[in-house]
């Protein structure tokens, strides 16, 4: 395995995203991997995955890391692929209230992007956490009763498949019905690379009038 391991570790060297040894740090469930990529294009992220299918690697995508405590530990990870280095606000088209943003953009800093416009993703999550993770786990707040959760606010994404295969769902809201109803159970064989997302008005904060009493 160790030999195999080494023929892999060329091979993701050779696409071009950056890899190095895993670490303590990298581990998952205490399984620590044998290597962590950090791509930086969806064509890097398809290089690396389709590598990886081609020589039987368990693959564990992470962003923050925040809810990789979420369900059960990975009996086995050879490679992690961090998507922390594809953080850019892609397209945020205000006028329509559409923001597309690549996975491993943090919400804090989208939010502070589209504060900007008034607007605002609609979620009650952690600032540290990538909207690929929010999106892949279903993360959201108390605000879902009247926004939706984070697959209610998703018209459109691109994703790479376990293979390699960069996939799209259509831009228009029937069109990604197919994609929204698989839920979590999709991201268990696709890593999510640039979703397409509603946004909304950013609502201020009502000021309090006070009121002396003789």
């Amino acid at each position: 395995m160790i030999g195999d391991l080494a023929v892999a570790g060329k091979a993701l060297a050779a696409v071009g995203a950056q890899l190095r040894e895993g670490e303590a740090g990298d581990a998952i469930g205490g399984v620590v991997p044998a290597f962590a990529a950090s791509p930086g294009s969806t064509s890097e992220a398809a290089a690396v995955l389709r590598v990886a299918a081609e020589h039987e690697l368990a693959v564990v995508p992470r962003g923050s890391g925040s809810r990789l405590g979420w369900g059960v530990p990975p009996s086995r990870c050879d490679l992690v692929v961090d998507t922390l280095g594809m953080d850019a606000v892609v397209e945020h088209a205000a006028g329509d209230l559409v923001a597309r943003v690549q996975a491993g953009a943090r919400m804090g800093d989208v939010a502070r992007l589209l504060a900007a416009a008034g607007q605002e993703i609609a979620l009650d999550v952690p600032a540290g956490a990538t909207v690929g993770g929010v999106v892949a786990s279903g993360l959201a707040g108390p605000r879902r009763l009247r926004y939706g959760s984070p697959r209610d606010l998703l018209i459109g994404i691109t994703v790479v498949r376990a293979d390699g295969t960069v996939a799209s769902s259509p831009t228009r809201r029937s069109g990604c019905t197919r994609w929204r109803k698989r839920g979590r159970s999709w991201w268990r064989s696709s890593v999510p690379r640039r979703p397409r997302l509603t946004l909304w008005p950013r609502l201020r904060t009502p000021s309090l009038s006070r009121r002396r009493w003789s």
